[in-house]
C-alpha cells in the first residue's frame, strides 16, 4: 500500500487510502486506543502515520481474520506487550523495598519537585 509522506491525514484521506466509510472509523476509535487522531483547529480529525498503521491492522484483523472486535483488541495488547518488552531492552528487577524506604523514597521525590519548582519561579521571576 502506498501511503503518502504527510505529517496528518484527514479522516477522508483515510478513507479514501484504506476504502473504509468514515462511520467505521470512528466507531473504531472508540473501540480501540491505538488509534488516536489529533483534533485540528477547526474540530477535524487528524490521523498520524501510527494511527494509519493501527487500522491497517485492525481492518485486517477484523476483515481478513474475521476475529471479533474483542479478540482483535486481544491481539493488539499481545503485540503491544512483546513490542514494549522488545523495545525495553533487558528486564529490570523490582526492589524489595520496605514502606518505610518507599516513603522516604517518596519524601526525596517531593523534595525534589519542591526544589524544581522553586528553581523555576527564580527563572521566571529573573526573565522579567
Amino acid at each position: 500500500m502506498n501511503i503518502p509522506n504527510k505529517t496528518h491525514f484527514t479522516i477522508n484521506d483515510v478513507c479514501s487510502l484504506l476504502n473504509l466509510k468514515p462511520y467505521v472509523l470512528r466507531f473504531w476509535e472508540t473501540e480501540f486506543i491505538e488509534i488516536t487522531p489529533d483534533v485540528g483547529p477547526n474540530g477535524e480529525r487528524l490521523y498520524r502515520r501510527k494511527d494509519i498503521d493501527a487500522i491497517i491492522f485492525i481492518k485486517k484483523l477484523l476483515f481478513e481474520d474475521k476475529l471479533t472486535i474483542e479478540k482483535t483488541k486481544f491481539e493488539l495488547c499481545s503485540l503491544l506487550k512483546n513490542k514494549k518488552k522488545v523495545d525495553a531492552g533487558p528486564e529490570q528487577k523490582s526492589l524489595d523495598l520496605s514502606s518505610e524506604d518507599a516513603d522516604k523514597i517518596m519524601a526525596m521525590k517531593n523534595k525534589l519537585k519542591s526544589v524544581v519548582t522553586l528553581a523555576n519561579e527564580i527563572r521566571d521571576g529573573i526573565g522579567r
